[in-house]
């Protein structure tokens, strides 16, 4: 019996050091949570750190976009005025022609009805310049100005003109606030 005690004590002495080599090559549960743990916060940590990331390039591309529509809009308010002006300039064309036509028409046919209509389509387009802020530039008398004034012929000077007077006006000019839509076509004393 003593050989049996014996035995099973020596059993479970060999038992031991054999399982504890079983647990030095194997991690206990509670390590096991534990780095299963650490891991998981580990990867947490890191797709948390990755959606702050996305959030703020989404954030940086918002803000680009918002900046690309503001310029656009700003670009787009730039060229309207310039686009009217592209318009405007050409109704000029068939306002001198209006013009030139009534001019024409003999003074005794001026009270017909046909002529009379004719004048007020004209009219009509001279008040669509206006409301658009264009104004004539019928530049008579005035000393010569480059910026608003085409020369194209030179005159002697007169006791009515001095040199540099503007002596005929052969085709008006158009502004558009300090924009010179059209240079009036002018002669000049020289």
């Amino acid at each position: 019996m003593v050989d049996e005690t014996r035995t099973e004590a020596q059993q479970d002495q060999e038992a031991k050091p054999a399982h504890a080599e079983a647990s030095a090559g194997q991690a206990s549960p509670e390590a096991e949570v534990t780095s299963a743990a650490t891991g998981g916060e580990d990867e947490l940590s890191r797709t948390v750190q990755l959606l702050e990331e996305f959030k703020e390039a989404l954030q940086r591309e918002r803000a680009d976009f918002q900046n690309f529509r503001r310029r656009v809009e700003k670009e787009r308010e730039a060229l309207r005025p310039q686009m009217a002006a592209e318009i405007l300039k050409r109704f000029l064309p068939v306002i001198d022609d209006f013009q030139r036509g009534i001019d024409m028409i003999p003074s005794d046919q001026k009270s017909q009805d046909w002529v009379i209509g004719i004048i007020q389509i004209h009219r009509k387009f001279l008040n669509l310049l206006e409301a658009e802020g264009v104004q004539q530039i019928d530049p008579l008398g005035e000393h010569f100005d480059p910026n608003f004034h085409e020369a194209i012929g030179a005159d002697d000077p007169s006791e009515e003109f001095a040199s540099g007077q503007i002596t005929a006006v052969l085709q008006k000019g158009y502004l558009q606030g300090e924009r010179v839509l059209r240079p009036a076509m002018v002669r000049v004393a020289s």
